[in-house]
């Protein structure tokens, strides 16, 4: 699969947070304190190989916005350049130490589903970062993908 398709995989893909050195403990953050309008800034994904492998998609001309409602709504958008965005809406909420994701229509305050993504995270205030595994990516070019961990890292924009 060629990096440009592989691209608009990663609108499907779960998410999980980490940032800056200034972050609360997650028990201590609430889906309110994530709602915003969130510009990307790094999109990097590293091989589970030993050692790893490491692509900075930012560095490659993907662009994007995470968008959050205080109930818990989102829009993802992310777009390659001279392309159309790759939009992804749905709803989160933040679960202890967990961000919980699950694409589709918005469903605030309603049960999530089982096959939800459960995300980690840390937040800093004006940065965020949302890393999770499950995501493939040919790394050396040899039309093989491989296993992969994703981190998004968001500046608050509003």
């Amino acid at each position: 699969m060629n990096r440009r398709a592989s691209l608009s995989w990663l609108l499907a893909l779960g998410l999980v947070i980490a940032c800056g050195d200034d972050a609360q403990a997650p028990n201590e953050v609430t889906t309110e304190d994530l709602a915003g309008i969130w510009d990307l800034i790094g999109l990097e994904l590293r091989s589970t190989d030993d050692p790893p492998q490491v692509v900075e998609l930012t560095d490659e001309g993907i662009t994007g916005t995470f968008t959050i409602s205080p109930d818990g709504c989102y829009v993802l958008s992310l777009v390659v350049e001279d392309s159309e965005p790759g939009i992804q809406s749905g709803t989160l909420r933040v679960a202890g130490s967990e961000l919980w994701v699950a694409g589709g229509d918005c469903q605030p305050g309603s049960d999530f589903p089982d096959d939800r993504n459960v995300l980690t995270f840390t937040y800093g205030g004006d940065t965020f970062s949302m890393s999770g595994d499950g995501v493939v990516w040919d790394f050396d070019d040899d039309g093989e993908n491989e296993p992969a961990v994703q981190t998004f890292t968001f500046r608050r924009s509003d």
